[in-house]
């Protein structure tokens, strides 16, 4: 048996084996939000804190992800949650 579990055998790790420190959580959520905000800026063509369904597709096509008006309202109507027309970081 390893420290997370014998895979030779299907043998599932023990939850004691699973476990991370608070500080390995912390340090892996700071470094996720950071590649999100940088995300977000990068999308946030204009800067001015919000990505507006203009930038939504132009970010798309930049990724090489196509989308037609119908698509990019449909993504706005999910992640607009404030019904301004634009995504903000908190949404």
């Amino acid at each position: 048996t390893t420290s997370t579990g014998d895979q030779r055998s299907g043998t599932p790790p023990q939850p004691h084996e699973l476990l991370v420190t608070w500080e390995q959580f912390r340090g892996y959520a700071v470094r996720r939000d950071s590649e999100i905000e940088a995300a977000f800026k990068t999308f946030d063509a204009d800067g001015n804190g919000s990505i507006s369904m203009w930038e939504l597709g132009r970010a798309m096509a930049l990724a090489g992800l196509p989308t037609t008006g119908e698509d990019l309202e449909r993504i706005m109507d999910v992640l607009d949650k404030d019904d301004s027309d634009t995504i903000s970081y908190d949404e």
